[in-house]
């Protein structure tokens, strides 16, 4: 009688009884709710995106722009149509790193629910769990014959995860009612598109890209990110520097110094990163600058993987369970982020810039050593993290390193099967752009075998003949 009087004096309008049976059976069915509030030892692969940001994306700022930024309310557009849409079933948004991927996947979902859709938005952590028995634990058991879900799920940084093939086979097989958004880096984007041809969704799927920002977008965005109405310079800060990740941190520079130095601002980026790394570590005997180009180079990594964090520990002169202790205390102080046993930078970017930064600081011979001793069993991450520098500077200093490597591809092209060659030529796309001549020496050996087609040239084609590759190609380019 005490509680009901207390409710009765406050703002309560309705309060709800239900039978113990009942409400037991509505939270069995609610496997995200028993994990985050009842204490459910099982952690769910499906989580809301205030749950996913909260847990992935932490320390990355977002900003609010007035009047909105076209490049991603554009997008924003076209996903709010293929949600109605009766036939397709999957988006696909790719972009540059810095290029608004997270602040899109933050927005949407406030749309959704203002257009009434009539979906649930859940965000996959990959990694966390098999997906095909989440499907069944997680989303089937919440159906009944009475009520039936329909669900928007989303995949981000989709260029490095584990499950898509699943992911994707979930979605278009399981006989769940649900759309996937998929987002990731445009560098992964012709694997992502091997796997939407190998489970036959091509005919199910939109793709969309985020362009480069416009210079008035990149300036609304720098002065909200100063809090000023006018900075001085701003059209050249604007052309000289156009990624809104660095035009946010340019602007935050701003709003506390007054000034602009790119330089300097890039150097303070990556001297916070060593001193949170070297805080965290402080009662360990470890190189810092040594493990961080180490996972700059391969992430994203599985910390279950035992030869992974062996070759770290042997790396880093530790045995295998201090690497892993190092590797939890990254992700727990915030210079990694861990996706299930999935861990990468956060965000991805910090891992680029500083992977060129600290390559540029060795010998010719250490970056060599560096890049072999991965080469054997990272080399899909190491090709696409190489090719992410493209944005931040010059790459001189890898392309000697990168020349050896497709020298002795060349060489030994008559020891490569049809799918080994198609692994090659994946590689060869994301770092074609540091050596044009010697590339196109590679696609002329290629093009002599009978067990390629034309149309696993053509990405390496396209992107040497983007602006990124500055090399006109247009003979090879007719022959493909």
């Amino acid at each position: 009688m005490g509680v009901m009087s207390a409710l009765s004096k406050s703002r309560v309008k309705t309060f709800k009884i239900w039978h113990g049976h009942d409400l037991l059976m509505r939270i069995e069915r609610e496997p995200f709710l028993r994990s985050y509030y009842f204490n459910s030892p099982a952690i769910p692969l499906f989580v809301p995106s205030s749950i996913y940001f909260k847990d992935m994306e932490r320390n990355l700022t977002d900003f609010d722009v007035p009047g909105g930024i076209k490049s991603i309310e554009d997008r924003i557009n076209e996903v709010m149509a293929f949600l109605i849409d009766n036939k397709n079933k999957i988006f696909v948004l790719h972009a540059f790193g810095g290029f608004g991927k997270s602040h899109f996947l933050r927005q949407f979902p406030r749309q959704t629910v203002d257009a009434r859709i009539g979906r649930e938005i859940w965000f996959i952590r990959d990694g966390i769990r098999d997906v095909r028995d989440a499907i069944q634990d997680e989303i089937g058991v919440r159906d009944g014959d009475t009520e039936k879900h329909k669900y928007i799920f989303v995949l981000d940084d989709a260029d490095r995860a584990v499950d898509v093939k699943d992911i994707l086979n979930c979605v278009n097989k399981s006989g769940v009612d649900a759309k996937l958004i998929i987002a990731l880096r445009t560098a992964g984007l012709p694997a992502l598109d091997e796997v939407i041809d190998s489970v036959r969704c091509r005919e199910l799927t939109v793709v969309s890209s985020i362009p480069q920002w416009s210079n008035e977008e990149l300036k609304m965005l720098l002065k909200t990110a100063a809090q000023k109405d006018q900075i001085d310079n701003e059209d050249e800060i604007a052309k000289k520097y156009p990624n809104p990740f660095f035009i946010v941190r340019i602007g935050l520079n701003i709003s506390r110094r007054s000034d602009y130095d790119f330089l300097r601002i890039k150097q303070a980026i990556l001297e916070s990163l060593l001193n949170d790394a070297r805080n965290i570590l402080s009662g360990d005997n470890i190189d810092v600058k040594e493990l961080l180009l180490q996972l700059a180079l391969i992430t994203p990594i599985n910390s279950t993987d035992s030869h992974t964090i062996a070759k770290l520990a042997q790396k880093a002169n530790v045995d295998e369970q201090n690497m892993k202790s190092i590797l939890d205390k990254f992700s727990r102080g915030g210079v990694l982020r861990g996706i299930g046993s999935i861990l990468r930078f956060i965000p991805d970017m910090i891992g680029d810039v500083y992977l060129l930064e600290a390559m540029r600081t060795l010998t010719e011979d250490s970056r060599k050593q560096t890049f072999l001793y991965w080469l054997d069993t990272h080399s899909k991450n190491i090709f696409c993290n190489l090719g992410a520098t493209l944005r931040y500077g010059e790459q001189d200093c890898l392309a000697p390193m990168v020349t050896d490597v497709v020298s002795g591809w060349i060489n030994n092209v008559g020891k490569f099967d049809s799918y080994e060659k198609r692994r090659v030529l994946e590689n060869l796309e994301e770092i074609c752009y540091l050596i044009p001549d010697k590339a196109i020496d590679m696609l002329w050996v290629f093009m002599d075998t009978p067990d390629l087609n034309t149309d696993a040239f053509g990405p390496t084609v396209v992107r040497l003949m983007s602006p990124s590759g500055m090399v006109e190609i247009p003979r090879l380019a007719g022959e493909v």
